[in-house]
């Protein structure tokens, strides 16, 4: 008589993690050429200006010959500066000049980024434009807490990614800002810059993991329609869609100006029409008035 004889099934080897992706790759790089220089280097690398140039050569190195650093001068122990510093790939060009850098190191062992000041005379970004469709994120997770106390740039622009060096579109000016992270909650502080003659100034917060809790407020001054005005304005939402309320006043009013605005609008960013609805309300304003700002 035949038996038959059950065989347990062939053993699977066990499923591997898939590789990490390339941008964490990088990170991990990055604060490994740190860990090093403020371990294995010790103080003469991180005291050093050579240190520093040695640092500087091989993050340029690792990122395979999209950065170029010139010129820097300084430690790596607290604070150092570069007359210019130009990352370009094939989407994304960005410069920055004259960055100067005043941060404290050895918060890297504890996980944290902490820098007092960063600031440019300086910054150009140009990207290849294209059609592809603006897409939410998986995750604004951060590697490491942040704190950078005091941010300034003198000027901010858009050029052509075509013609990097070419002429440039300023968008804003003289601006300021602190920003802080524990990795999973970013915020914006006290921000304050010039954006077309206009005095803009606010905060915000964003979640680092969906939905992405959202909430925001600025205020705006300057002029239109020949009044100076003042623009009240908060945000709260998801990043994916959020709602605005804003409400505009005159910032000298005269007994007989009876101006008052109200806007209320619903920005999906990632949408293919961003405005989704917007409702204004407005009172005293002369209808032939050129409100152009």
């Amino acid at each position: 008589m035949n038996r038959e004889s059950s065989m347990p099934p062939p053993a699977t080897a066990p499923a591997t993690d898939a590789p990490p992706p390339r941008r964490r790759r990088r990170w991990l790089a990055l604060l490994a050429v740190s860990l090093i220089v403020l371990t294995g280097g010790g103080a003469a690398l991180l005291g050093s200006e050579s240190g520093l140039r040695l640092a500087c050569l091989l993050v340029e190195r690792l990122a395979a010959g999209q950065l170029v650093i010139a010129a820097p001068s300084g430690t790596l122990a607290s604070s150092f500066s570069l007359p210019s510093l130009h990352w370009r790939s094939a989407t994304l060009d960005v410069q920055v000049q004259e960055l100067q850098v005043d941060w404290r190191p050895l918060e890297l062992l504890r996980g944290r980024l902490a820098v007092g000041r960063i600031a440019a005379d300086r910054l150009r970004v140009s990207q290849l434009a294209n059609d592809d469709p603006v897409v939410l994120p998986e995750s604004l997770d951060l590697p490491l807490a942040v704190a950078i106390e005091r941010l300034e740039i003198a000027v901010i622009e858009v050029g052509d990614h075509a013609h990097p060096d070419g002429a440039a579109a300023t968008i804003a000016e003289s601006l300021a800002a602190e920003l802080a992270s524990d990795g999973a909650q970013h915020r914006l502080l006290d921000l304050h810059a010039r954006v077309g003659g206009l005095a803009v100034s606010g905060d915000a917060s964003l979640a680092a993991a969906k939905p992405f809790a959202l909430v925001a407020r600025a205020a705006i001054e300057g002029e239109a329609g020949g009044r100076a005005l003042a623009f009240d304005l908060a945000a709260e939402g998801r990043l994916e869609e959020f709602a605005v309320h804003g409400g505009a006043r005159p910032l000298a009013a005269a007994p007989a100006d009876g101006f008052v605005g109200e806007v209320d609008a619903r920005i999906l960013p990632f949408a293919p029409q961003v405005l989704g609805e917007a409702v204004a309300r407005l009172s005293g304003v002369d209808p032939a008035a050129n409100l152009e700002f």
